[in-house]
């Protein structure tokens, strides 16, 4: 009822309290548990976008999101392309809600690490997973690797001109 109403912050305790009261008498299916772990981090991620001033919720949220996504691995039997850059964008967001100058150094490495097994999941990846990916070798300031993707998105799109300028700050900043 909560979530047809749209109040989305509300459903969260009757959800969470749902599903441990799931966990304790394996109530529900696999399924099931996955989409609620999954819409559970949903919420989360929301609250945590809606929570901008304030950096204690904001990283709460984002701790519980990224929980519940990750348990959501663990129960799913085939993980999609989509819900995978979800997580990623998940880990990207929480480390530059930390500290936008200085985002975490961990959990960028470990967006990355996502996003590339997201590639391996499609035979023919968006452009905006690559994209994605450039975002993380940016911030690990990876610039060969970066260039390697730039050159491989030009390949596919040589009348890209974003793509051109990219490739052309990244060798520079690679001479």
């Amino acid at each position: 009822i909560l979530t047809q109403k749209g109040d989305y912050p509300a459903a969260i305790r009757p959800l969470e309290n749902a599903l441990t009261i799931a966990d304790r008498h394996h109530f529900f299916q696999a399924k099931q548990e996955a989409d609620m772990l999954y819409f559970l981090s949903q919420l989360y991620y929301q609250q945590a976008d809606q929570a901008k001033g304030d950096r204690e919720l904001q990283s709460a949220a984002f701790t519980k999101a990224i929980g519940y996504i990750e348990r959501w691995f663990s129960v799913a039997t085939r993980p999609t392309e989509d819900i995978s850059v979800y997580y990623a964008q998940l880990l990207y967001a929480a480390a530059v809600a930390k500290d936008s100058a200085h985002p975490d150094a961990a959990l960028i490495h470990k967006a990355r690490l996502q996003v590339e097994k997201t590639l391996l999941m499609a035979a023919h990846p968006k452009d905006s997973v690559y994209v994605f990916l450039l975002a993380t070798l940016q911030q690990e300031t990876d610039y060969l690797k970066a260039s390697e993707v730039l050159e491989l998105l030009l390949a596919k799109n040589p009348n890209n001109k974003t793509y051109w300028q990219d490739l052309n700050m990244f060798y520079m900043a690679l001479a």
